[in-house]
């Protein structure tokens, strides 16, 4: 059960390694660097060919971590 436990911890502390934020960070950034990637990534504003699909992956990590915040 504790390397369960040890790996959720990893997960999400990769997680937050991977939109550039310390976990311990508060909500309210958590918040402000969601909605910064979503003007770099969002497919209506950027036409990069790769826009959609990195939007969809910023959009279900901060997903993850608000859920993970939320239990």
């Amino acid at each position: 059960r504790d390397a369960e436990a040890r790996a959720a911890q990893s997960n999400g502390n990769r997680l937050y390694m991977e939109v550039g934020l310390d976990p311990r960070c508060p909500d309210f950034v958590l918040s402000a660097a969601r909605r910064a990637f979503q003007k770099a990534y969002h497919p209506d504003l950027h036409a990069a060919p790769d826009a959609a699909q990195r939007f969809r992956e910023f959009e279900a990590i901060f997903d993850r971590l608000e859920q993970s915040r939320k239990s």
